[in-house]
């Protein structure tokens, strides 16, 4: 049934303008801007981003039980998320990104089981990931990134099977990553730089058949590369720069060991940024077959030779040479290597 919304007053004097002539009128809640309507003049999508909305959502919106999206975004709401959000069963998708939200996830929230995309980053929430993660199992969209969510994320996210967007980063999550993650088979993008967690990578990570993006930057990963990464013949970028601190942590962290022959196989890679960890010995020749790479970055390792087939690298490339640990840096020396495959720009190694 339709339901009449003049008690939604999501805005602020200063916000209304012309563009929002309808807010409030007594003309029908239908040609409300941002409002839109099914064929019975039910209330089905709420979009007002970028609207100087403020103060909290007002707990009136569980009269809209015909509500589908709700898209607040880029404003300056604020306070805890309400547990009544719950009520909005229909609910598909719920964006909140971008304003100054702050409290845990209730777990009331876990109930939206038809959640398809949802958007919390940018935000101040804290806490940590409830294990009831794993019921929202029609999420395709889950965006979590600049918050401050701490502890481990739960092995029950494996349980996401149309998951396709998980951003992460810019938390303080701990721990090891669960071997579970490894179930999504639809990600495509997962981004979780900047965070405490610790441990090697799942090591069956190359069940992630359809990524194409993995950033894991400035967080304390160790160990080497699975060899199931190198399953990962879909992805495009790799970024796991700044697993080791020099003069912070105990040189065991960052990721070491060699890289496998098997990159090879890795066909799509545009971006492979590993500078700052502890990866040693040759790059193997089978580097040259990535035609498609523009970025390769590997300073502050200990990779000493390359060696590069010859249907490889028409590039530049910029040596900066670190000097007794030291981080002099030294005139950089062009070279040109007339192999006209492939789309490298720059090779950047900085050799320990």
């Amino acid at each position: 049934t339709a339901c009449h919304v003049d008690v939604l007053d999501l805005s602020t004097d200063e916000s209304i303008s012309n563009t929002y002539y309808y807010w409030l009128s007594h003309d029908h809640e239908c040609t409300w801007y941002g409002v839109t309507c099914d064929e019975n003049g039910s209330v089905v999508r709420l979009e007002l981003p970028e609207n100087n909305l403020n103060g909290p959502i007002p707990g009136e919106l569980i009269h809209l039980t015909s509500l589908r999206i709700l898209h607040l975004q880029h404003n300056l709401l604020s306070g805890t998320l309400p547990t009544h959000i719950a009520h909005l069963y229909p609910l598909i998708e719920l964006q909140l990104l971008d304003n100054m939200f702050s409290g845990t996830i209730p777990e009331e929230l876990y109930d939206l089981t038809t959640l398809q995309k949802l958007s919390l980053g940018w935000n101040d929430f804290s806490g940590t990931l409830s294990t009831r993660i794993g019921e929202m199992t029609n999420l395709q969209m889950l965006f979590l990134f600049d918050n401050k969510f701490d502890g481990t994320i739960p092995s029950e996210i494996g349980k996401l099977s149309f998951l396709s967007f998980l951003y992460t980063h810019s938390n303080a999550f701990t721990g090891t990553i669960p071997n579970e993650i490894s179930n999504l088979s639809m990600l495509r993008q997962w981004k979780h730089f900047e965070n405490i967690n610790t441990g090697t990578l799942p090591g069956d990570i190359g069940n992630l058949g359809n990524l194409e993006i993995l950033w894991l930057s400035e967080c304390r990963f160790s160990g080497p590369l699975p060899p199931s990464f190198y399953n990962l013949t879909r992805l495009q970028q790799f970024h796991a720069w700044s697993n080791r601190d020099l003069f912070q942590e105990p040189f065991s962290t960052g990721f070491n060991g060699t890289i496998s022959s098997e990159i090879g196989n890795m066909k799509e890679l545009t971006s492979f940024v590993v500078n700052h960890n502890w990866f040693q010995g040759e790059l193997p020749r089978e580097f040259g077959d990535l035609i498609e790479l523009s970025k390769f970055v590997c300073f502050l390792s200990q990779v000493i030779i390359i060696v590069l087939r010859e249907k490889c690298l028409s590039l530049t490339v910029f040596f900066w040479v670190l000097y007794k640990m030291l981080m002099q840096l030294v005139l950089p020396l062009q070279q040109s290597f007339f192999y006209p495959h492939t789309n490298v720009q720059t090779l950047t190694i900085i050799n320990k």
